[in-house]
């Protein structure tokens, strides 16, 4: 927690159309690996999915998403995936783990 963006996420949680655009998916990954529960869930909420304006950035919300290295998150995120259909859940952590290391265990999908 001790990081730059770490120290400036809770302030952009106020103000997250504030973070350069070419900035957002790097502050958004670290806030997400480094943080907890609050600051998943938050970017979770922040996802307009049905706004193609903000496509590009939900993109980056999805994939910043996947860096959690809280394997609680993940596996509510898992259960989420697993219990409701696609369309109400239309994004996953299965797009990005593939190449993600939860625990230190890589995790891959055929």
């Amino acid at each position: 927690m001790n990081s730059l963006s770490m120290l400036w996420f809770p302030e952009c949680m106020e103000l997250v159309s504030h973070i350069r655009p070419d900035l957002r998916f790097i502050t958004y990954c670290t806030a997400i690996r480094h943080g907890g529960q609050q600051e998943w869930k938050f970017l979770e909420s922040q996802l307009t999915l049905n706004d193609s304006a903000n496509e590009e950035d939900n993109e980056n919300k999805m994939l910043a998403l996947t860096c959690s290295r809280d394997t609680e998150i993940m596996k509510e995120d898992f259960t989420k995936l697993l219990t409701k259909r696609l369309t109400e859940y239309p994004y996953s952590v299965f797009s990005g783990t593939n190449h993600e290391k939860v625990s230190g265990e890589p995790i891959y999908f055929p």
